[in-house]
């Protein structure tokens, strides 16, 4: 992580979705530089998906926070979930999946840091 930034926890909700989990979270790896933390809450997966995030975590140490409800919660239980996970100073609901040119979360901090010294954004970052 790019030091004099802001933390930024990423979270990401997750359902059954061995197929896709893999490409959602190598895009996030695209931007590690300006992410303080991935916090991923799965709900129960029937499938690998667990499996796959536990071998992330396993490979990226101190990058994921995980969660795995039991019994399954539902998406809007799941998404309260992954907020009680991150310890970042920005927080970002993931959405998307990032290009490998991609530079969302730079031009949001950039943003951020304008507004923040234009007196129009309070926030907790140091």
């Amino acid at each position: 992580m790019i030091e004099g930034i802001p933390r930024i926890s990423v979270l990401v909700i997750t359902y059954n979705q061995e197929d896709v989990i893999s490409r959602a979270i190598d895009s996030l790896l695209l931007q590690r530089d300006y992410i303080y933390e991935i916090c991923v809450s799965d709900d129960c997966s029937k499938d690998r998906t667990w499996d796959i995030l536990q071998d992330y975590s396993a490979k990226h140490p101190g990058l994921f926070v995980l969660n795995r409800n039991d019994p399954n919660v539902g998406i809007f239980e799941n998404i309260e979930k992954t907020w009680t996970m991150p310890t970042g100073d920005i927080i970002y609901q993931s959405s998307r999946v990032w290009r490998k040119s991609s530079t969302s979360l730079q031009k949001r901090l950039r943003n951020r840091r304008a507004a923040s010294m234009a007196g129009g954004l309070a926030s907790n970052a140091s």
